[in-house]
């Protein structure tokens, strides 16, 4: 009998034992999770802490369009007017994660060239749709696309006419890896009255619109 009421005395500090090492492991994992969750948050909002940049290259900068990118940068696109000779340019900027500048390029020559939309592809290369013509302010102009590479040099350039001032609004990579363009394409006629006419476009990796024509839908 004794040795057995000897047992069952030493029982009970065996489990207060064991449950105040179980309590100790617990808090310790919880205050290690803590810990790892509190330095991840701390070294992300660092890496991605907010900023505001003016970009400023001695022109009319508009931007147009922005989007992030694979990397977790940010490429902008928009137009750039020369102040002496008016003559308007594409701008392309791209960003790294913290807003610094990586690349500026400038796209264009004598006619006027401005971007709505640019896009990442699958490659890595971007694209951009736009308008480029003469004189654009009046109305004179085509649709324009082109595709950079991921440093922003110019690997092809697209010039769509369908004889009136032509623009595309944006641009999709399709999943069979081509592109599909929508914008709109009007002409004055009787003086100031103006007919517009939707466009969608289904063009191959090339920028070509092969044996398909462009569809032109009446713009209500």
């Amino acid at each position: 009998m004794c040795s057995t009421i000897k047992g069952k005395k030493l029982i009970v500090p065996m489990l207060l034992s064991e449950i105040y090492k179980s309590s100790y492991l617990i808090c310790l994992f919880i205050l290690i999770i803590i810990l790892f969750f509190f330095r991840i948050d701390f070294i992300y909002g660092e890496k991605h802490k907010n900023w505001d940049i003016l970009f400023d290259s001695g022109q009319n900068e508009k931007g147009r369009y922005v989007l992030q990118t694979d990397d977790d940068g940010y490429i902008i696109v928009g137009d750039a007017e020369n102040y002496k000779n008016k003559n308007k340019q594409i701008i392309v900027i791209k960003l790294n994660c913290d807003g610094e500048v990586q690349w500026t390029k400038n796209i264009g020559g004598n006619a006027d060239c401005d971007a709505n939309m640019i896009q990442q592809l699958k490659d890595k290369c971007y694209l951009i749709v736009g308008s480029k013509g003469a004189k654009l302010d009046e109305g004179l102009g085509d649709l324009i696309l082109i595709k950079l590479n991921h440093k922003g040099d110019v690997i092809w350039e697209k010039v769509i006419d369908e004889k009136f001032f032509d623009t595309g609004r944006s641009v999709k990579q399709t999943k069979d890896g081509n592109y599909v363009i929508t914008g709109y394409t009007h002409s004055k006629l009787q003086g100031y009255e103006q007919v517009c006419k939707a466009w969608v476009l289904k063009l191959d990796q090339n920028g070509e619109t092969g044996s398909d024509q462009a569809n032109l839908l009446k713009f209500q």
